[in-house]
C-alpha cells in the first residue's frame, strides 16, 4: 500500500482502510457498523472523488442516491398528506364561517344574545316565579 500511496493510485475505500488497520472490513462496512464516525469520515472522503473508477463504486454511489431519493420521497409524501389534512380543515372552517355570515345576513342586525320573551313584562317574571308551559293538546 505504501507503494500505491507514493504513486498516487491508492484508493480510499472500506477495504483499504480495514487492511491498513488490520481489522475486518465489516467493522465499518455498513451503515449500522461498530464505528459509525470512522465510516462517515471515510464516506466523506470518498465523495470528494469526482468520478468512480470501478463498477462497484458506481453501484455503491447509485444505491446511496436511490436510498436518498427514497427518503426524500417519503418526506414529500408526508408533507403532502399534512397539507391535504390542513386543506380539509380550512375548507371545513370556511364553510362554517359562510354559514355564520349567512345567518347574520338573515337576522339583519338582530342581537343574537337577546333571550326570547325577555321584553315581556308580567308580575310573574318580576317576582321570579317560573311560568309553566301549557300542556300539549291531544288531537
Amino acid at each position: 500500500m505504501a507503494a500505491k500511496l507514493k504513486q498516487g493510485i491508492l484508493r480510499i475505500s472500506v477495504t483499504t482502510l480495514a487492511q491498513e488497520a488490520d481489522h475486518s472490513r465489516t467493522l465499518i462496512g455498513h451503515k449500522s457498523c461498530k464505528y459509525p464516525r470512522v465510516r462517515d469520515k471515510l464516506m466523506a472522503l470518498r465523495e470528494d472523488c469526482p468520478e468512480p473508477k470501478t463498477a462497484a463504486d458506481v453501484i455503491t454511489r447509485k444505491r446511496e442516491e436511490t436510498s436518498e431519493l427514497k427518503r426524500k420521497l417519503k418526506v414529500a409524501h408526508s408533507e403532502m398528506a399534512a397539507l391535504v389534512l390542513r386543506m380539509d380543515q380550512m375548507e371545513t372552517d370556511a364553510k362554517r364561517k359562510i354559514r355564520e355570515a349567512t345567518r347574520r345576513m338573515e337576522n339583519k342586525g338582530k342581537n343574537p344574545h337577546v333571550i326570547a320573551g325577555a321584553g315581556l313584562k308580567s308580575k310573574d317574571t318580576e317576582t321570579g316565579k317560573v311560568i309553566p308551559f301549557p300542556e300539549p293538546e291531544d288531537t
